[in-house]
């Protein structure tokens, strides 16, 4: 097969057309694909997703299996045609294949959260069927452009965000006041974004350990059993959540931040740790929407923000003071509790020492459905 593939290659001087497949293998790609499928005996389910449908039939498709099967064939063959496009600057396609995946997830929710894994098991069964099939090498443009298509939707790549103004200093409070950070309006200070963007990691953070192995899949089956009793509570919910991420990702602290739709002041409402356990001695602590500190920004970004070194001077002023008190706190993660469309709160996972945070595309992946479902489903629960 390899030899006659590379003959067609020859002979058509480039990319082989119809013709040239009929006259090397008696058959074009397509019409093999339909022989195949004719002799499997697909159920109705899989073969109505290879028929034609007209684009605007996708707007009212539902969330049923079929029609999630024919969105799903959909959504994968623009995604690949955007990967390929040459016209497309790779710099771009984050933003793109994030803009398409939208458009399904009437049909496909969180879509977009599943652009990067889509693309990094594309790369693994391309190495499959070039080794199965020995072929010697796929063509380097492709490869090139998926290898970078994948990465610019890494979940571990820093926030895109152009550096704004200076910010002015911010006054710090004592440590045990607790009082709420200024609330200022404009974009993610300088300072916060070079914090994120911190590629390497201080010298006391590359001793630290790495985040343990865990299945992701299994915390989230557990966690939707939970949600699913009857009576179940939501400080109940929020508590199972929290033991999850914490445990899952080794961490010795977790807060929730949470609040009901349309408020803009989120109060600490549960939490495992040490931390925990000495705020609720203290004043009533709560994060208002806007805030100027690294928590504000989760908030108004919806965005994941690691902390590499919660020590370190430059981010200091961006810290509520509660934070900086906390001399147990070496490096910590702010995932906002989020369903895509509102953010109901946000939830800290702290560690002790200072490390380079570095989260699995699976953890990512999973935690993000845990906070979507946990949004959803913790306004309809009581107290």
């Amino acid at each position: 097969m390899p030899d006659e593939f590379e003959k067609l290659r020859k002979a058509a001087g480039g990319e082989p057309d119809d013709a040239a497949y009929r006259q090397v293998f008696g058959l074009t790609p397509l019409e093999l694909g339909h022989q195949l499928l004719d002799a499997a005996n697909l159920p109705e389910e899989i073969l109505a997703t290879l028929r034609a449908i007209p684009p605007e039939a996708f707007a009212v498709l539902q969330c049923k299996p079929d029609d999630q099967m024919r969105a799903l064939t959909a959504f994968a063959g623009e995604l690949a045609a955007l990967t390929l496009d040459p016209r497309s600057d790779p710099a771009d396609f984050a933003a793109k294949s994030e803009a398409l995946a939208r458009r399904y997830e009437h049909v496909l929710p969180l879509l977009h959260e599943e652009i990067y894994r889509l693309m990094d098991s594309a790369s693994e069964q391309l190495d499959t069927i070039v080794r199965t099939f020995r072929i010697k090498s796929l063509p380097l443009r492709m490869t090139t452009r998926l290898v970078k298509c994948r990465n610019a939707v890494d979940p571990n790549r820093p926030m895109p965000v152009e550096p704004p103004p200076a910010p002015p200093p911010v006054a710090v409070a004592e440590p045990r006041a607790f009082a709420s950070p200024p609330v200022v309006p404009g974009s993610i200070p300088p300072v916060i974004k070079a914090a994120m963007a911190e590629a390497v990691a201080p010298a006391a953070a590359a001793a630290a350990p790495v985040l343990p192995v865990h299945d992701w899949s299994n915390s989230l089956d557990r966690l939707t059993a939970l949600m699913r009793q009857s009576g179940m509570s939501r400080s109940a919910m929020h508590e199972a959540l929290l033991e999850s991420v914490r445990h899952g990702m080794g961490a010795r602290d977790c807060l929730l931040f949470s609040a009901d739709p349309g408020s803009k002041a989120f109060p600490l409402v549960r939490g495992l740790g040490d931390i925990y356990r000495q705020l609720q001695s203290g004043p009533a602590l709560t994060i208002q929407a806007g805030e100027r500190t690294v928590l504000g920004v989760c908030l108004a970004r919806n965005e994941n923000i690691i902390i590499h070194h919660a020590r370190e001077e430059k981010i200091q002023p961006y810290l509520p003071a509660w934070i900086k008190a906390q001399a147990e706190l070496g490096a910590f993660v702010l995932l906002p509790l989020s369903d895509g469309v509102r953010v109901g709160g946000v939830v800290l996972v702290g560690w002790a020492e200072t490390r380079q945070i570095v989260l699995a595309p699976e953890c990512v992946r999973t935690v993000r459905t845990m906070l979507a479902l946990a949004c959803r489903v913790g306004t309809r629960m009581a107290a």
